[in-house]
């Protein structure tokens, strides 16, 4: 299986996989009033699902990568809130991408309090005196401070809007449910939201319209499509509007060249933006190597990793000059100054750097001027120096009167696009320059002809600048993936030049695609049944065991008590009452938080308190994995879906939709010939759609539980039958390898099956590019003679 395909991961299908609730528990607290200290270290409020016994719920050096600093400080006034997100890379090079949202909590002795994680039932000590009124006459007088508390999505996807607009809209209904009811609903409502994001969504397959709903609010997933740029992030937007383009195309020269390359500013968030939208430019590339977005100050020997590596620091933690000192030959960029620091002189042509230029200053231009003050002769001069119609046609859609976000993605697209015919126009034909021998069963870069065919100008230095890119790891990464299956930048590069040399290539392209709603339908009555069943089943061997049991039980009793008061909403999740209430947002809470005035900081707290999120996330730890994804709205969904398949028997996307939610069950409950089934309609109604790897995987394990339904579609057509015809040959090299006389089934395979394939050098060009190398490691590449292994397929019309 690893001939088939080489990525780093397997493409995620889940779009949240963890939620995470950080800051400081009420013991720290507690001991922190005592001890009259104003810090403390961060910690985990709660996590779900509940992590498994062998696995860290949250190490604290990732804690750390959020909280910089490494402590929580107690702030006299409230912050305003703030988005924070960094990616995590494990040792085997795997992305984990972290988006937060942290917001500041009131906190006094008496909210402490009331926040116990363990209550005592009365019925278990009731010799225990407990006088109330004492326990509410120091409220007012408790002295009050503000502590932060982030709340966080771990996901392996990097929809970076998608996931800000998320954490917006869980806060903010979480918010104003707490405002206009109670305490109690409004951690209901995270807890539903929460069970919702985590097993009822996934990622869509591409060209599918997929919309969540969170509270009342409606919210789009990005859509991909296999011949176009991936999802636009706003991200690039910000890039141009805070720096300067020449010094966006030399630190993109740098990017390209897998130099170090390190930029800080003030603004940690904005360091993630910036280093994402760079990330996001140097599309058909992808930066593969060592990043981290945010860098602590006590790991600045991270810069002095000999691999190359792209990082971002917060400059009120660590100076320029220290960065400097750690590494004289990295490229800085200080975002807040816009002013970029290199010691190593540019190999990009000038021409190609003006050509480059002119089509950003256009887009900027028309994206950030108003209409009215741009005239008739400078909109002229701008567009007689760019000899790209394509471009100058759609930049002009940005002067006409559409809406901001519309505005926004084609001025993404237009930057994105000027990049990318850097790319066009230099190795659009790379391929060409591929040659395969018959005796390594390897491809060689032919170097020397490719320098030869570069197109050049006076003084031109473009062939220095091809030379160091061909040699870069960025470039031995991005060929090799070629003749891969795998759904990577490079495949999609050249369905893009294909579209583009027959002049059907869009650089900003609307389509209507299949639309597909998902909506929570998991009611509170459900969800607290749900868990008190399980809690009913919890062991009870020692007095912990039965103090945990007791506690837990006590609580969502009152809980569902309290909740059958409105039985509409309990039972249904719907309020008897429309309340008139003013919508909150983020801009609101921090326009209020800037005030100084008494008022604004009575800050209505979500976390904290008798039945706040950190004490009722806590409920759901007792249960297991499996347990915890059946607090889920999949039977609707199932119905949902099948009543999407009989209403469009013509449609792949319903069945496609069908088979990412099968396959975001647990891996026990798959139904293999069902999974086989529905890709057998998606390879018929629409062949190239079907997922590829997930297809393999399925092939793969109905091959183990039933040989001959997996034989039996080499005969047929399609994208399914070539990926069973290349499944069976690679077990018969398999074979091979391990008997040299054992032969292959020819009879089983087409004469437009795959060519031969080599188990020991798929590992060996595997461990040669490993596509994300550990700081302490120092990947040797093969110079002028990249190896690929040569492995097409041929889709039958």
């Amino acid at each position: 299986m690893e001939n088939l395909f080489e990525e780093k991961h397997p493409p995620p299908i889940k779009l949240v996989d963890s939620i995470i609730v950080l800051g400081l528990s009420t013991k720290s607290l507690r001991n922190i009033f005592i001890e009259g200290k104003l810090e403390g270290t961060p910690e985990v409020l709660a996590k779900l699902p509940p992590s498994s016994k062998d696995s860290k719920v949250f190490s604290q050096d990732q804690i750390n990568m959020i909280f910089t600093d490494r402590i929580i400080t107690l702030e006299s006034n409230p912050l305003p809130p703030a988005f924070f997100s960094t990616t995590i890379t494990s040792e085997k090079g795997y992305f984990t991408h972290i988006h937060c949202l942290i917001t500041y909590e009131k906190i006094n002795p008496s909210i402490i309090e009331s926040s116990k994680e363990r209550r005592i039932p009365k019925n278990l000590l009731e010799f225990v005196p407990r006088n109330t009124e004492e326990e509410n006459n120091h409220t007012e007088n408790d002295i009050s401070y503000y502590i932060p508390v982030a709340l966080c999505l771990l996901t392996n996807s990097n929809y970076i809007d998608l996931f800000r607009n998320i954490l917006e809209k869980v806060y903010v209904h979480t918010w104003e449910m707490v405002q206009q009811e109670n305490l109690l609903l409004g951690s209901t409502e995270f807890l539903r939201n929460c069970f919702f994001l985590l097993n009822d969504t996934i990622i869509p397959p591409n060209d599918i319209n997929y919309t969540i709903k969170v509270g009342n609010q409606t919210i789009p997933l990005p859509l991909e499509n296999k011949s176009r740029f991936s999802y636009n992030e706003s991200c690039v937007a910000v890039l141009m509007d805070l720096i300067d383009i020449r010094n966006i195309i030399e630190f993109w020269e740098s990017l390209l060249l897998s130099k170090h390359a390190f930029i800080h500013s003030g603004n940690e968030y904005l360091l993630f933006l910036i280093l994402e939208a760079f990330k996001i430019i140097l599309f058909p590339m992808t930066w593969t190597m060592n990043y981290v977005p945010v860098l602590s100050s006590h790991l600045t020997d991270y810069m002095q990793t000999p691999t190359p590596i792209l990082i971002g620091f917060n400059s009120k933690q660590i100076s320029k000059e220290e960065a400097v000192a750690k590494d004289p030959e990295a490229t800085i960029l200080d975002v807040d100054s816009n002013i970029l620091y290199s010691q190593s002189e540019p190999l990009l042509c000038n021409c190609v750097k003006a050509k480059l230029s002119k089509k950003l200053q256009l887009a900027k231009a028309y994206y950030y001027v108003n209409r009215g003050r741009l005239n008739t002769f400078r909109m002229n001069t701008l567009e007689k120096n760019i000899k790209d119609p394509l471009f100058v046609n759609t930049a002009r859609k940005l002067l006409e009167p559409i809406e901001s976000d519309e505005r926004e993605q084609i001025f993404v697209s237009l930057v994105r696009h000027s990049f990318l015919e850097v790319f066009i126009e230099g190795i659009g034909n790379f391929s060409k320059y591929l040659k395969y021998s018959e005796e390594t069963k390897l491809f060689d870069f032919q170097e020397d002809d490719f320098i030869k065919d570069v197109s050049l100008c006076s003084n031109c230095k473009m062939q220095e600048f091809w030379k160091g890119f061909i040699d870069s790891v960025t470039f031995q990464q991005f060929l090799f993936y070629y003749g891969m299956f795998d759904e990577c930048t490079l495949n999609k590069f050249r369905k893009i030049v294909k579209e583009y040399k027959k002049g059907t290539y869009e650089i900003y392209a609307t389509s209507s695609c299949y639309p597909f709603n998902v909506s929570s339908s998991i009611s509170p009555k459900f969800m607290y049944e749900y868990l008190k069943k399980e809690v009913e089943e919890l062991p009870t061997e020692n007095h912990k065991q039965k103090f945990i049991k007791n506690t837990e039980k006590a609580l969502l009793e009152k809980i569902m008590k309290k909740l059958q008061r409105n039985n509409e909403y309990y039972d249904q999740a719907e309020l008897s009452q429309v309340y008139d209430r003013r919508k909150m947002s983020l801009s609101m809470i921090r326009s209020n938080l800037l005030n100084s005035s008494e008022e604004a900081k009575e800050i209505t707290n979500i976390y904290y308190g008798k039945y706040g999120i950190a004490m009722l996330a806590r409920i759901p730890l007792c249960l297991s994995r499996s347990k915890f994804r059946e607090i889920s709205s999949q039977r609707c969904l199932n119905e949902q879906l099948t009543n999407e398949c009989e209403l469009n028997p013509t449609r792949w996307e319903p069945f496609a939709l069908k088979l990412f939610y099968s396959l975001r069950r647990n891996k026990k409950n798959w139904q293999l010939s069902d999974l086989l089934e529905i890709c057998k309609i998606i390879n018929r109604l629409n062949t190239q759609n079907l997922p590829r790897h997930h297809a393999t995987l399925i092939l793969s394990l109905n091959f183990e539980q039933n040989e001959g339904s997996v034989r039996i579609l080499i005969r047929g057509q399609g994208e399914l039958s070539n990926l069973a015809r290349v499944y069976i040959q690679s077990l018969s090299h398999d074979r091979n390898d391990r008997n040299p006389r054992a032969s292959i089934d020819e009879d089983m395979l087409s004469p437009g099956g795959s060519r031969e394939i080599s188990r020991e050098l798929s590992r060996e060009l595997s461990g040669e590019l490993s596509p994300v190398s550990p700081i302490s490691g120092n990947p040797e590449f093969k110079r002028r003679h990249t190896r690929v292994i040569k492995y097409h397929i041929e889709v039958k019309s």
